[in-house]
């Protein structure tokens, strides 16, 4: 059984992996490879704050700093796709410092 609810987030105007967020990265990448996930999709998301055209930029290298730290695991970098989608899909209202914090995240979706 593989459990897909470890958050991953980031700061605010961030693009690296914290330690905590790092270790989520590679317990949930070495839980896809134990069952034999080869091809998974990161989507990386950005709150509302500053310019849209920044913001979709910053998604895309959250997911690819995740794409990158599960990659190093062994899952071959052509089989992880990476989609910035900025501010497009929050899963909290923006406006609260809480919700602002839940919308910088990457998505994992598992393909079969």
């Amino acid at each position: 059984m593989l459990s897909l609810s470890a958050l991953i987030l980031f700061g605010f105007n961030d693009h690296q992996l914290t330690d905590e967020s790092r270790e989520r990265v590679q317990q949930l990448g070495k839980g896809l490879m134990d069952i034999g996930i080869t091809r998974i999709r990161i989507e990386g998301h950005a709150d509302n704050m500053g310019d849209p055209e920044y913001n979709l930029w910053l998604s895309q290298q959250r997911a690819d700093a995740v794409a990158m730290e599960i990659s190093a695991l062994g899952l071959p970098r052509d089989t992880v796709l990476t989609q910035g989608l900025g501010s497009m899909f929050p899963v909290a209202s923006n406006d609260t410092r809480e919700g602002r914090a839940q919308n910088r995240r990457v998505t994992i979706i598992v393909s079969p």
